[in-house]
């Protein structure tokens, strides 16, 4: 049984209202975790401690909201087997190394901007709370958001067009490129190569999802892309 149908529209909003809260508190809450390693050098080792403590937290917390929107996405009539779905994700992988490649070529690399631009005089405290953030953390939240909700909308709206699949798959490319674009955006890209990388990585991320209905892949795919932009400052 659809536990959805038995939800007012009233519980379905406040549960919505919960999940950006929280969506909120998370993406704020690191970064303010971070900004007090930054300055707060006698109590680093505890400020690592206990934020890297109320950092989980924060996702375990993000996570039972999201949990309970009860978002499901079964685009098709079956679900790739086990092996289909890691070749989608290394496929994805090798593809999202090669556009990067490609687009990194236009760009005039500056040896890293923001905060790591002096990761070499930097506190390791700093450094390993930002790795956790950077690297494990955000890719959660952020595919969670952008895949597993902002995309959600196909719940409502592609049962409606069942039968036409060809408006079934131009509505789900236009979910997708708006989906990418915003992405994109919220990221502030410094620059056209920099915005276009982002929409291409959302556009990666989210046909993954699609194919694969399988939201740990994406979350995957972002730590891994997140891993290899952060060695690549040092």
């Amino acid at each position: 049984m659809d536990k959805t149908k038995n939800k007012t529209w009233l519980d379905i909003l406040l549960n919505y209202f919960m999940f950006f809260i929280a969506y909120l508190v998370v993406s704020k809450g690191l970064v303010l975790i971070l900004l007090l390693l930054g300055k707060n050098d006698h109590y680093n080792a505890g400020i690592l401690l206990f934020g890297s403590a109320c950092s989980i937290l924060l996702i375990a917390g993000f996570i039972w909201c999201y949990k309970r929107l009860e978002l499901k996405k079964y685009i098709g009539d079956s679900e790739p087997t086990y092996q289909k779905k890691w070749i989608a994700f290394i496929g994805s992988l090798l593809a999202l190394i090669i556009v990067s490649y490609l687009l990194s070529l236009f760009v005039t690399h500056t040896g890293g901007t923001g905060l790591l631009q002096s990761s070499q005089t930097m506190s390791p405290y700093v450094l390993g709370y930002y790795f956790l953030r950077t690297v494990l953390l955000v890719p959660i939240y952020e595919e969670i958001l952008f895949r597993g909700v902002l995309l959600g909308s196909e719940k409502w709206l592609i049962p409606k067009i069942k039968q036409q699949k060809q408006l079934q798959m131009l509505l789900l490319i236009v979910l997708v490129t708006v989906n990418s674009i915003i992405f994109s955006s919220l990221h502030n890209p410094t620059n056209v190569i920099s915005f276009v990388l982002y929409v291409i990585f959302g556009w990666i991320s989210s046909s993954l999802y699609l194919y694969t209905k399988d939201l740990k892949l994406s979350i995957y795919l972002h730590q891994i892309n997140n891993l290899l932009a952060v060695l690549s400052f040092f």
